[in-house]
């Protein structure tokens, strides 16, 4: 007795699969024929097989191949994207370098209502420095501190008090008076910026602001920049970028992991942005 296969079942597994080696593969080694009364594929050969397990196992197969080639393509662009970083430096040398780190990080000198120090789960002490050095260089007239809600198993561990009161009273012993400051707490709602944008202007909006000077972290100061002044146009903001540094400073950022961390996790996250349409491509 020989196999047999009938024409649909093969074309049927033939169509099940994108690799056409393991639907070949399936064919070749299970013959079937339709049991009414069993209500199975039978296999011939060396005993009786079920089909469908043969069918899950060569799925697997390919969803395996499937991943790897994915993969093994991250892992290209990947290494593309990483030579690229190296070779940039040894071809054209600091003075690009420089200016894609200015790119990253634009900043913009002006006299506004009000700073707007960018929102995290905690406030760092380099960005308020610099936004008291607005105020009282006369700047703008109000801080604007934003602190993301941080979740109850999240919360930092020996802090016997919430945290927004806790920075309202650090900024009281900064000399500033409580007209002079505000804290305002967004929720992390992806996207997280994006959210933070829309609360933060909304709310400033109402009070009549109708400038801000925005204080971001390092490489991060692009994508915010541009978030805060898309959010900003309907509602008649306008948004000036002054970025500030803790781990690495613009001018030599490339020659430490900080720097180079963050330029790659911030580039990556603005073409994501872009991509997605959170935000317009811009050069400016």
């Amino acid at each position: 007795m020989s196999p047999q296969v009938s024409l649909s079942a093969l074309k049927s597994i033939q169509a099940h699969f994108i690799n056409p080696q393991i639907a070949r593969n399936v064919v070749k080694y299970v013959t079937f024929i339709k049991d009414p009364q069993k209500g199975r594929w039978d296999g011939w050969g060396s005993g009786f097989i079920r089909l469908e397990g043969v069918m899950k196992k060569a799925e697997k197969t390919e969803q395996l191949e499937n991943r790897d080639r994915k993969h093994k393509r991250r892992w290209i662009w990947g290494g593309i994207f990483i030579s690229i970083l190296v070779i940039i430096p040894l071809v054209f040398g600091d003075t690009l370098l420089l200016q894609v780190g200015r790119f990253m990080a634009p900043e913009e000198i002006g006299i506004a209502d009000v700073v707007i120090l960018e929102g995290s789960e905690t406030v760092e002490s380099g960005g308020v420095a610099k936004g008291v050095n607005l105020l009282s260089s006369g700047r703008a007239g109000c801080l604007i501190v934003v602190v993301h809600q941080v979740p109850e198993k999240k919360k930092p561990f020996a802090i016997p008090e919430d945290y927004p009161n806790l920075i309202k009273k650090k900024l009281k012993t900064l000399g500033l008076r409580e007209e002079q400051f505000e804290v305002l707490v967004t929720p992390v709602h992806h996207p997280v910026t994006l959210t933070e944008a829309k609360i933060v202007l909304q709310t400033l909006s109402g009070e009549g602001v109708k400038e801000g000077i925005l204080l971001s972290k390092g490489f991060h100061t692009r994508r915010s920049f541009l978030v805060y002044r898309q959010v900003g146009i309907p509602l008649q903001i306008k948004i000036i970028p002054s970025p500030y540094y803790s781990e690495y400073e613009l001018d030599r950022w490339w020659i430490n992991a900080p720097g180079m961390r963050d330029f790659i996790s911030e580039f990556s996250k603005l073409v994501y942005y872009q991509i997605r349409g959170y935000v317009p491509f811009s050069l400016s």
